[in-house]
This record gives structure tokens, sequence and C-alpha cells, in this order.
């Protein structure tokens, strides 16, 4: 195993490998930024582009995209208070009032290191304990992806602020929109009421843009452009002192670790995705933190967590799909496509590997 780590690491590290990884990467943040995009359709853009690539740049090109746009979600979310992906919807609790508060770039420094830190825990679970995890997720029953749903519901508690009754109303309206539509499983329709509009259910990008660059949106013309302008200047003032060190992300370790361990876990599992770990990482962060009262006022927990949490998905969502060939979520499945077209495949062995 470790002969076959080191063969490929030298295959990618030339500089045609790191210039297509940048470029991925490069990508992959511009599509995770802009709201209304989406990590699977910036891949579905590019895969054929590597057709024509050898397997060492192309391959590395897809995932450079893929974690690139889990972490560009985050920009939107600190800087417009608009998530460019669903996975970073947490992010807009406390990074956006950073932003407010002219520490914008303290937030995205914080986010980028917590990205990193996240990233490299779930890779470094991807390659040593691939096969285990794999199995775990696939013994989870319908009962233990309830539970998961329930304890999803539990961390409204935690991110609810001083209303307990509106986080539960939130969560039910939410909830209630996503049981329209076929049934991920089987197809089934459910809830359309005869309407051919609701039989695809509702669209995760559009509701995300509605619900909060609508809402921002009305938020910044009731300002006024004065009011606004007041705040640009006070941001600016500020701005020098709002670094944020790689080493202070150290001091939150806590937060990291089980971060990154409960998004490995929620990654490997298949149709669970960042969108849940955003938020029950902003809860681990939350019920770690010594000041909860600062949170949803600006408090750098409330960035550190959910980003560790969906930046440790992406290496999770790739154990099922390089174990067993079942994807983790969209943009797996496009991955394990342009796999299949680079002529990987799968053998069947005693750990059921991914082979040339």
């Amino acid at each position: 195993m470790l002969q076959d780590l080191l063969n490929g690491i030298a295959s990618v590290l030339t500089w045609q490998g790191i210039l297509f990884i940048l470029a991925g990467i490069t990508v992959g943040i511009i599509v995770g930024a802009i709201p209304g995009l989406t990590i699977s359709m910036g891949m579905a853009i590019f895969v054929p582009l590597t057709f024509f690539l050898p397997p060492q740049y192309g391959i590395p090109f897809l995932i450079g995209i893929y974690k690139g746009g889990m972490y560009g979600g985050s920009i939107g979310s600190i800087l417009i208070g608009t998530p460019g992906t669903a996975a970073a919807a947490a992010t807009v609790l406390d990074g956006y009032q950073m932003g407010q508060q002219g520490l914008g770039r303290r937030a995205l420094q914080a986010s980028l290191y917590s990205a990193v830190m996240g990233d490299f825990i779930g890779t470094c679970s991807l390659v040593l304990f691939a096969p285990m995890l794999a199995a775990v997720a696939l013994r989870f029953s319908p009962a233990d992806f309830s539970g998961l749903i329930v304890f999803s519901f539990m961390a409204i508690a935690t991110v609810s602020g001083g209303s307990l009754l509106k986080g539960w109303v939130s969560a039910m309206i939410g909830f209630f929109f996503v049981i329209i539509g076929p049934d991920i499983w089987s197809g089934t329709p459910r809830f359309s009421f005869g309407f051919f509009e609701l039989a695809g259910g509702f669209n995760i990008v559009p509701l995300t843009i509605g619900l909060f660059a609508f809402s921002q949106m009305l938020i910044e013309v009731e300002k006024g452009a004065s009011q606004m302008l007041s705040e640009q200047k006070a941001a600016a003032s500020l701005k020098d002192k709002s670094r944020f060190g790689f080493f202070e992300i150290f001091k939150y370790y806590p937060i990291v670790i089980i971060n990154s361990i409960q998004g490995i876990i929620i990654g490997a599992l298949p149709a669970i995705s960042g969108a849940t770990a955003t938020w029950t990482g902003y809860a681990v962060a939350k019920a770690f933190s010594k000041d909860k009262k600062k949170f949803g006022k600006g408090a750098i927990e409330g960035v550190i967590g959910p980003d560790v949490a969906t930046n440790a998905t992406c290496g999770g969502s790739m154990i099922p799909m390089m174990v067993f060939g079942i994807p983790g979520d969209v943009a797996t499945a496009i991955m394990l496509g342009a796999f299949v077209a680079q002529g990987l495949r799968r053998v069947p062995s005693c750990s059921r590997r991914i082979r040339h």
C-alpha cells in the first residue's frame, strides 16, 4: 500500500500535475463562490476536457474543482451574506457578521485554514481507513439514517439563538419542502398534489438564493446608501487588525478534531452531504465555545466549525466511491464517471479497491 501511495504521489507531483491541480482549485473556488452555480455543475462542464488528458492530470484537476468548490462557498457567505453552496449555509451566521465588523479578512483566513485542516484529515482517513469506514457506512440501516436526521434536528436547539420556537418552525417548513417530490430511493412521487410543477420537488440552489440573497438585498435597500457607506468606512478602518494566523487554528483543536471526524462519517454515508455537516459542525463549535452568546454576532468558532466539517466530507464522500463504487453525492458520481472514462475500473478483491 505504501509503495502504491508513493508511486501515485510521484506521478502527480510534476510541474504539469501541480499546474492542473492549481487550475482545478481555481475553477472550483470561482464556481463555489458564485451563488447559483454548484460544484457538480462545474465538474460536469469540465469533465469532457479530462477525456483528452492523461489520468495523472485529469483526475487531480477534477478533484481540485471538487475541493476548491467546497471551500469557495464560504467566500460568498462571508463577503455578501449569501452562501455559494448549500454546504456553506451555516458560515453565513457568523462569517457575514465578522465581515460587517471589519473582520472579513480574519474570517476568510479562518475559513481557508479550517478548510485545509478538515480536508487534510479527511484525505488521510481516505488513504488509511477507507475499507473500514466504508464497511461501517454500508451497515447503516434506515433506522440509523433516521437517527442521523433526528440528530440534525436536535442541532437546531443549539443554532436557533434566543428563540427555540422560531428554529423549530423554520425546521418544519424546511422539512415540508424536502419531502415534496420524488423519493430518492424508490422514485415514488410525494405531495405533488397533482401539480406537474411540483413533481420534481424543490431545487436546493434556488431555495438557497431566495433565502439568503433576496433577503440580504432587501436588508441593504432598507439601510440606505448613507448607512451602507458609513458601515463600509468603519469596516475599512479595522482591516489592519483582522489577521488570522495558520497556527491560530490549533487553539481550536477540539472543534477541528471532532468536526473532522463527524464530517468524514457524514460524507461516507451515501446521499448525506455537506449540507448536513455544516449545521452539525456549527452545533459542535457552539457546544465547545467558552462564549456561546457571541454566536450569531461574529464568533470565529462559527466559521471554523462548519468549514472544517464540510471540507472533511470531501475525503469521506470519496470513501464509498473508491472502495465500493458507490458515490457519496452528485459530485462524486460525476467523478466516478470520469474515472471510468479514464480507464479505471473496480476489480473484485479482498479490499474491493479501484485499480487501473
